[in-house]
């Protein structure tokens, strides 16, 4: 239906008689996207009330938002209507009796702007759909007819105690300079069924946000929360050249990247200069990832098959698997400087000794090269199920006595891991799996070190890992397929 022609329905059910009114309204209270045929908001650049249009991404965010004790992290690019959506559901809530909505915002300004958005709505809705106002302030609105309530709050310390919510938005959380406190206090509400909405555009100077951890163990399946992502383009309009055009206006240019990102991995990027991972190396490796030439068992990705003529490192990073973390084995080649990933088994699915019987397959394929793993517990039992198939004496020790299998992490050797494997990108090396070109992305420097703010890291793990299996082999003591064979 084109907005004439629902501007022209509008008008005609205005003059439904009482009983067909009723009728027509109960379906709204029932139905959110009937109600929204109904809605209409003011245009940002006008300043006019036009009518609100379901596009594509605002009915996924509603369609999610309608399930019972939904629970909702959006992270977003600017500007695609996510607000006034925001603003049609909680007015929407408030039709059923005693509904109690709450509003975080970053600032008093901003709680008051997302609470006017509702208002605007209910002002221009046909008047048997129109919710009598009982009380209209800056922070707070209540209906008379229902009881149903919205209050807004600004970030503060206090905002939210005591409070009992049918449903509680934060909007670009992000920015909450008390997002954690909040939480705690609405976290009741919601643990008792409450629906909750955490959106925002994200930060990139701040790597360890509320919103970002919360976004994270989302993606990974540690919370509750369903994670959705809206770039840039999701909003009618926005092509090409619109988006061409509007960067022309940014700088530095990862401020046009954080507020209009194109996919995730852009959105939730470290800032140039405070990455471990420079940019120009990592458009690189994206412009050179390509599919595997075959891929064996479901988890093990072969880019080139064996060549006598090259020399193999191996590095292994464990992870039990829960919340999407990986288990991973990066077989790595040297062809004199030139450094590439070749092939990489990135699992969690498999239990330690099925992913160990997988690895040693694939280490075997490729002449048994020295492995360096870590030293915590899940690694540590990969590298016993590998040692009882007999590859105990190419498994790389680094205790005193060369007795207990794997690499002794500390902080600091992890760091000085991280930078050479960096320095190795930095310097050509090939890395042709986009999962873990993904992961260079989200390094950041926080409180003097590299952590990583990308929902997993283990790729990057195992291939500083095999980095350390290169340098502790001298040259000459390499072990080549040549030799193997």
């Amino acid at each position: 239906m084109t907005q004439v022609n629902q501007m022209a329905q509008t008008e005609l059910n205005e003059n439904l008689t009482t009983e067909a009114q009723l009728l027509r309204y109960l379906k709204c209270r029932a139905d959110i996207f009937e109600f929204a045929k109904y809605a209409k908001i003011e245009d940002a650049t006008t300043q006019r009330v036009i009518p609100f249009v379901m596009w594509s991404h605002i009915r996924l965010l509603l369609t999610c938002m309608i399930q019972p004790h939904a629970q909702i992290a959006l992270g977003k690019a600017k500007q695609i209507g996510c607000s006034w959506a925001a603003g049609l559901f909680h007015l929407w809530k408030c039709h059923r009796p005693a509904a109690n909505v709450l509003c975080f915002s970053r600032g008093q300004d901003e709680a008051a702007d997302l609470l006017r958005k509702s208002r605007i709505i209910n002002e221009n809705m046909p008047s048997w759909l129109q919710l009598r106002v009982g009380f209209a302030g800056e922070g707070y609105i209540s209906f008379a007819d229902t009881g149903g309530r919205i209050k807004a709050f600004p970030s503060t310390e206090s905002a939210g105690v005591g409070q009992t919510a049918t449903h509680v938005t934060r909007d670009e959380l992000e920015f909450h300079e008390h997002a954690e406190e909040n939480y705690a206090h609405v976290k009741p509400t919601v643990d008792a069924g409450a629906s909750i909405l955490d959106m925002s555009t994200f930060d990139r100077s701040s790597p360890q946000s509320h919103f970002k951890v919360l976004y994270n163990r989302a993606l990974r399946g540690e919370n509750n929360y369903k994670p959705l992502f809206f770039p840039w383009w999701v909003r009618p309009g926005r092509d090409r050249a619109w988006y061409e055009k509007t960067r022309r206006d940014y700088f530095p240019i990862w401020l046009f990247e954080q507020d209009y990102p194109d996919n995730l991995q852009e959105a939730m990027g470290s800032i140039e200069g405070e990455g471990l991972f420079d940019r120009s190396s990592v458009d690189r490796l994206y412009r050179n990832v390509r599919e595997p030439l075959e891929i064996l068992s479901g988890s093990t990705h072969i880019f080139h098959r064996p060549n006598p003529k090259l020399k193999y490192f191996a590095g292994l990073d464990g992870a039990e698997g829960r919340g999407g973390h990986n288990s991973v084995l990066w077989i790595g080649s040297a062809d004199g400087q030139d450094l590439e990933l070749v092939a990489i088994m990135c699992s969690n699915q498999l239990t330690a000794d099925i992913f160990a019987i997988h690895a040693y397959r694939l280490l075997e394929l490729y002449a048994r090269p020295l492995l360096v793993g870590g030293s915590d517990p899940w690694t540590q039992m990969i590298l016993q199920d590998l040692s009882a198939l007999g590859y105990t004496d190419r498994i790389y020790c680094s205790d005193e006595k060369g007795e207990k299998l794997g690499y002794i992490e500390t902080e600091v050797n992890k760091q000085q891991r991280l930078m050479s494997f960096a320095f190795a990108v930095r310097d050509g090396m090939k890395v042709p799996f986009k999962q873990a070109v993904d992961e260079m992305a989200g390094w950041s420097m926080v409180r003097g070190k590299y952590i990583s703010t990308y929902p997993t890291d283990d790729c990057i793990l195992a291939g500083a890992n095999a980095l350390v299996a290169k340098d502790a082999v001298p040259r000459e003591e390499f072990v080549t397929i040549e030799r193997f064979y």
